[in-house]
């Protein structure tokens, strides 16, 4: 989520920097017609703006007018190849969101042919400079893709990497790994740990796999409170397996 640069400048003070032609004011007065800022909302024109400041070459901006083309978000009409387009040019100025989601439409042949490898070389630049979501994605690539060579500890260390910035889903694979004693040691309280965390954050899978652990685990102690909580937390989310066991 890109933020405005200054939030304590009045709406007036943007309006004039951006209409001199000011990207990141250009930039700033769309997130404020974007979300209603000290202005009413208005998403035509916080695109207008957001547009202005993306020729200019500001890369927040152009993900802002990628995403809306992509999901159509604000009223903007659908249309994958200019959000591909758009990404790519803040991706090539190095912006490491923007390298994640180009690497998402490749990966998806959402607006350009399908090409996991490129996809996966551009979520791997992004991760190495701490991309999250990135991260969690190259870990996936090293356990389950079917393009790119499987590398259990590969996938482990992506995940760890991702999990200790608080991904959930990252924090929940890296509790299987644990359970399952997959490149590592079999450890069922490391793996508690890190379910927690996930479950802590809503992670379904995490919920109903700590209350799996709190009945029948061989480290945790044997709660069936605990259990039945998790796997009550597990089943209000939908989680089939968690409802028939409460």
């Amino acid at each position: 989520i890109r933020a405005m640069s200054d939030q304590t400048v009045d709406f007036a003070s943007k309006q004039k920097a951006a209409e001199e032609g000011n990207p990141q004011a250009q930039f700033d007065l769309g997130i404020m017609y974007s979300r209603g800022f000290d202005v009413t909302e208005d998403q035509t024109l916080a695109f207008k703006w957001y547009l202005k400041a993306a020729v200019q070459g500001h890369a927040g901006a152009q993900i802002k007018i990628a995403y809306r083309y992509e999901t159509g978000y604000g009223g903007t009409e659908i249309d994958e190849k200019a959000a591909f387009e758009w990404y790519k040019k803040a991706a090539d100025q190095g912006d490491i969101d923007a390298q994640y989601y180009l690497g998402l439409m490749y990966l998806r042949g959402s607006g350009i042919t399908q090409d996991e490898e490129i996809a996966f070389n551009l979520h791997l630049k992004a991760a190495e400079q701490g991309q999250v979501d990135a991260q969690y994605s190259i870990g996936i690539a090293y356990s389950q893709s079917e393009t790119i060579k499987k590398d259990n500890v590969a996938s482990l260390n992506w995940y760890k990497k991702a999990a200790e910035q608080g991904h959930a889903e990252a924090q929940y694979n890296v509790g299987q790994f644990y359970e399952q004693g997959v490149v590592v040691t079999k450890d069922e309280a490391i793996a508690a740990e890190w379910y927690t965390k996930a479950a802590e954050q809503e992670d379904v899978n995490a919920q109903y796999s700590l209350g799996v652990l709190y009945i029948h685990g061989e480290v945790l102690e044997h709660d069936i409170g605990a259990s039945f909580n998790w796997f009550k937390k597990a089943a209000e989310q939908g989680h089939i397996q968690a409802q028939f066991n409460v």
